[in-house]
């Protein structure tokens, strides 16, 4: 006896780890794909929220191409082109709006996803 092991027990706690170390790998690489998704959501938001900020200094149509190419920029899906912007005079605020669908793809599971996106701003 080495160290209160038997011979047997050694190659099973390789095993083990080997396994676990398959199942960080398989977690890391699927998540990768949903972190992405998610990345990609909370940049478009992060770009709402940043023309609602600003939105008494611009027109809605600099806010709605400014969005637009963010959109392309982060490949979002063509729904995210339907963008609903629309200021009010009282209370004087602006609502910016937008919704598009996202794919998550997983061995044995695929989910759809909708992602919406609505800030309102005082001005």
């Amino acid at each position: 006896m080495v160290s209160g092991r038997r011979l047997g027990e050694r190659g099973l706690g390789r095993t083990g780890c080997l396994f676990w170390i398959l199942v960080l790998v398989a977690a890391g690489y699927f998540g990768a794909d949903v972190g992405a998704i998610y990345v990609r959501k909370w940049r478009i938001e992060d770009e709402v929220k940043t023309q609602a900020a600003f939105a008494a200094n611009l027109t809605d149509e600099t806010i709605r191409r400014r969005l637009l190419d963010r959109v392309e920029q982060l490949d979002l899906p063509p729904q995210a082109r339907n963008i609903f912007i629309r200021r009010t005079v009282r209370p004087t605020e602006i609502r910016i709006r937008l919704s598009y669908p996202e794919v998550v793809e997983l061995p044995f599971l695929v989910r759809d996803i909708e992602f919406t996106i609505d800030v309102s701003q005082r001005l």
